[in-house]
């Protein structure tokens, strides 16, 4: 997915927290009671993103927890450590670290959003 489509894709997901507005005939998220024509950074935000994950149902957030563990995983195998290399603290460490990104993309998925 493209950026674009990842922070529109968000702003469908929670649509009690962001609305999407017109801005300069561009699309554009904002936090739903923000200020006017300030947008939100998702992929460096992790205050919108907590906000978006404080949507989730139970159900939900396990799926989310899921999602984030298999993308930070995913993440360590391209750093050239075979999965089965890393112990538990690092992959401990890899999914409280997630980036913004990371945590934006699991969100996606747990939505059924992702394409």
């Amino acid at each position: 997915m493209t950026p674009k489509e990842q922070e529109l894709a968000l702003a469908q997901a929670c649509p009690e927290l962001f609305e999407i507005i017109d801005f300069n005939n561009q699309p554009m998220i904002r936090y739903r009671n923000g200020p006017t024509n300030q947008a939100v950074d998702v992929f460096n935000d992790l205050n919108a993103l907590n906000k978006a994950e404080g949507t989730l149902t139970p159900d939900q957030h396990y799926d989310f927890r899921r999602n984030l563990w298999n993308i930070t995983e995913a993440g360590s195998q391209l750093s050239g450590f075979p999965n089965h290399l890393i112990n538990g603290e690092e992959h401990n460490r890899r999914y409280c670290s997630a980036l913004a990104s990371q945590r934006l993309e699991a969100l996606i998925r747990t939505f059924g959003l992702w394409k």
